[in-house]
């Protein structure tokens, strides 16, 4: 009997240093946001790597980046490269996003700034959070040194919305995780690496779960982080090239760096599967408030081509998104096999 008893007391007390270590590793993440939210400009470079594995195959891909920020509302997102190039600037609480493929620019817009840093820069890596356990230290490079990082691994629960995977790109994702190398001094986020299940790669791809969604594996690595740079005005602007047009449905990234990608449409082009569509109507208020932006709508495609059960997901305005939902309802699509969807309803304001 005193066997059991100490056996008993030693189980509680491995639980209870689990619990502390959990709440630790938890308050380690909050730190990271506050730390985010208390630099007030940086400008940052570094390498993102995006791995996607579906149907047995694997798709690896590298992302040199640069971002610069001097106010929650005011920053800018660049990826270089050859396989994905974009540019996401947020300004005055809208978003640009601008796209090469191809050889042909495109670009979008939207209503939310939060999207236009990486997570690791955000400060809003505990939203969400279900829990977080403290998995010691690791040593990385960083700035041409090697500097010894807390790591946390974090479980978030399902998103009910899209994903910002990356700055300008979004996705329905699932079993989301998180693996943050923290800098013990000033909470920076150094390296960061999701793990999630895909539901969605891109506008048209079918909304699924279960356990053959692909897999995606992204890991962010920062070579420099330079806090409250004299960063220029003319850093947040962009003058497009000649043949830029303003696109309803922007190339996922996802779909393009996916194993076994079908060959890129021309920007702009939303594929076979819609058959017929019609503009969004504006509301007054909207008009006299100037809104203009993109509400991102999921609906069921019956086997009859008609979409049902459409939810707004990514909100513009209350008037606006209602009107989304109705503009969502009069499209048609190919018939065929029931089918889930996400879609962006644009809406222009008139040219005066």
């Amino acid at each position: 009997m005193r066997v059991l008893v100490r056996l008993s007391a030693i189980g509680w007390a491995l639980a209870s240093l689990r619990a502390v270590q959990d709440e630790t590793a938890a308050k380690l993440v909050g730190d990271a946001d506050a730390a985010a939210h208390q630099v007030a400009a940086l400008r940052a470079s570094g390498r993102m790597t995006v791995q996607i594995t579906a149907a047995g195959a694997s798709e690896m891909t590298e992302l040199p980046f640069r971002v610069s920020r001097r106010h929650p509302t005011e920053a800018r997102f660049e990826i270089e490269g050859d396989a994905f190039q974009m540019l996401t600037l947020c300004w005055n609480q809208r978003r640009y996003s601008y796209y090469l493929l191809e050889g042909e620019q495109g670009g979008n817009e939207g209503a939310t700034e939060q999207s236009c840093v990486p997570a690791e820069l955000s400060g809003h890596l505990a939203d969400g959070l279900v829990s977080a356990i403290d998995s010691g230290y690791e040593r990385v490079e960083f700035e041409g040194r090697t500097v010894e990082c807390r790591v946390v691994r974090a479980k978030y629960q399902p998103a009910q919305g899209v994903v910002s995977v990356v700055p300008g790109s979004w996705a329905m994702l699932r079993n989301m995780v998180r693996t943050l190398w923290i800098e013990p001094t000033h909470k920076l986020v150094l390296r960061g690496r999701l793990e999630a299940r895909i539901a969605n790669p891109g506008v048209y791809a079918p909304i699924e779960d279960g356990p053959d969604l692909p897999v995606l594996v992204q890991t962010t690595a920062y070579s420099t982080v330079e806090n409250l740079p004299d960063l220029p005005a003319e850093e947040f602007s962009y003058e497009p090239l000649q043949n830029f047009t303003i696109i309803d449905h922007p190339p996922s990234l996802l779909a393009t760096l996916s194993p076994g990608k079908p060959a890129p449409q021309p920007l702009g082009q939303p594929g076979s599967l819609l058959l017929y569509r019609r503009d969004p109507e504006y509301t007054p208020k909207a008009l006299a408030n100037r809104i203009q932006g993109v509400v991102t709508v999921t609906a069921m495609v019956g086997a009859d081509g008609v979409p049902h059960e459409m939810r707004v997901i990514l909100s513009l305005d209350p008037e606006l998104d209602q009107k989304a939902i109705e503009c969502v309802g009069a499209w048609r699509f190919r018939p065929g096999a029931p089918t889930p969807a996400m879609i962006d309803v644009r809406f222009r304001l008139p040219r005066e």
